[in-house]
């Protein structure tokens, strides 16, 4: 079946000269679109081995190659080497060829979600282990799964910048990592009186959206989420 980009994906295809960032929702012909700009690279005299083509899974990456395989018969052999991928086999690749550089074990093998979860939750037990009175914040495993939530929470919005002060007044900084741990352990505390379990379920009900506005670079909402928790 022929195809007839629109002149918005003939402008993905055939710009090569700048960045290019492109975005389009499902069954919008990503895929083909991509297909046929790999083939205009080649044809403009790009060999198969300078493209790193990154894909989110192995099965987008296969039906990929499949394509340009049916399309290019005479690519077939160049495209059995071709760098068409997720990026974990991407990285997985680079460090295989350069094990020295990379100082990583040549032996490694890309772990599996669960077992990266479990190797993060045990440095994170170690790392508190070694803090002056980590019994002050609460039992190793339950400040790892504090951290290993808020790390989680980070990563998915793209921002790992743990360095950075959630709120600022008067010179005094509120790191998000610390208030999480006060406020988790206050929420695991078991009320004796009405009045404390009417301020812990309306803390809890109120904490996570405090927490996303304690998220937004803008200061104002930052101290107005914590002026409200205090």
């Amino acid at each position: 079946m022929s195809f007839e980009p629109t002149p918005s994906q003939k402008k993905a295809i055939t710009t090569i000269d700048c960045p290019l960032a492109v975005t389009a929702g499902a069954g919008s012909g990503k895929t083909r679109v991509l297909v046929e700009r790999y083939l205009h690279l080649i044809d403009y005299g790009v060999q198969v081995g300078d493209i790193a083509a990154i894909t989110f899974t192995k099965k987008a990456a296969q039906e990929m190659k499949d394509r340009l395989r049916s399309m290019r018969p005479d690519l077939i052999e160049s495209l059995e080497q071709a760098q068409i991928s997720t990026i974990h086999s991407l990285c997985q690749r680079i460090i295989e060829e350069h094990p020295l550089q990379a100082q990583v074990d040549p032996r490694f093998r890309v772990g599996e979600e669960w077992e990266t979860k479990v190797l993060l939750t045990e440095t994170i037990e170690e790392v508190v282990a070694e803090l002056d009175s980590p019994e002050a914040l609460g039992t190793p495993l339950e400040i790892a799964n504090v951290v290993l939530e808020l790390y989680e929470t980070m990563l998915s919005k793209g921002d790992l910048d743990f360095n950075r002060p959630m709120a600022r007044e008067e010179g005094v900084e509120f790191p998000l990592l610390q208030l999480g741990y006060a406020v988790d352990r206050v929420l695991s505390l078991k009320p004796t009186t009405e009045v404390q379990k009417r301020v812990l379920d309306d803390l809890k009900e109120q904490w996570p959206g405090l927490l996303e506005l304690m998220q937004f670079p803008d200061d104002e909402f930052r101290l107005e989420a914590l002026d409200i928790l205090l």
